[in-house]
């Protein structure tokens, strides 16, 4: 998906080359995730957060990501949303890369989040 010029491929891992995954789940995950300790991170453009923002998300655009990560708390259990479900991978990839390691993207994003009817939906003006 997206690779247009492949140069190479890993067909046999050797002990010093480690992969690492992201775990991801579909929306009716994401509401069993909920948790004190769980962190909401809306990663969708500011212009997006008009059409409704989950209550008490963190709202940091992709563009501001690597700029704002101070403000994370590396040690807290993230859940990494974004509109249809592209930029939460790749937040995720970035926050991974920065030493989060709980990290856990949502499938369908806010499109498919929308669609549950026990997620408290709200205006950013209300936040």
């Amino acid at each position: 998906v997206g690779f247009d010029h492949v140069v190479g491929c890993v067909n046999q891992l050797s002990p010093e080359l480690q992969l690492q995954s992201i775990r991801s789940i579909s929306p009716n995950g994401f509401l069993s995730e909920l948790t004190n300790d769980a962190q909401i991170l809306d990663v969708r453009n500011i212009s997006e957060h008009n059409n409704g923002v989950i209550e008490n998300a963190i709202l940091m655009p992709l563009s501001n990501l690597l700029k704002d990560l101070e403000k994370l708390d590396k040690s807290k259990h993230y859940l990494v949303h974004c509109a249809g479900g592209y930029r939460s991978m790749i937040a995720s990839s970035i926050l991974k890369k920065n030493g989060f390691t709980d990290i856990t993207n949502v499938k369908g994003g806010m499109a498919k989040l929308k669609e549950l009817n026990d997620l408290n939906i709200v205006m950013p003006e209300l936040i």
